[in-house]
């Protein structure tokens, strides 16, 4: 079966910082969770790539977990 297609963008990883997001931060870890094991195929474009450069290190090193 082949895995489901997921897009990214900039906001999915602020959602990663609870205190920065509140309770939207729950879902979007789920989510994150489900990503790191390789259950869905991550898309993200050139423009996503180019703003997550100019992030905090934190956010950086979210989206190095990225499969």
């Amino acid at each position: 079966m082949k895995k489901l297609k997921v897009y990214l963008e900039t906001s999915a990883i602020s959602y990663l910082d609870p205190p920065e997001r509140g309770d939207l931060s729950v879902d979007v870890h789920r989510l994150w969770e489900r990503i790191k094991v390789g259950e869905y195929e991550i898309v993200i474009s050139n423009v996503t790539e180019a703003e997550i450069d100019d992030c905090d290190e934190q956010k950086k090193r979210y989206s190095e977990q990225l499969p």
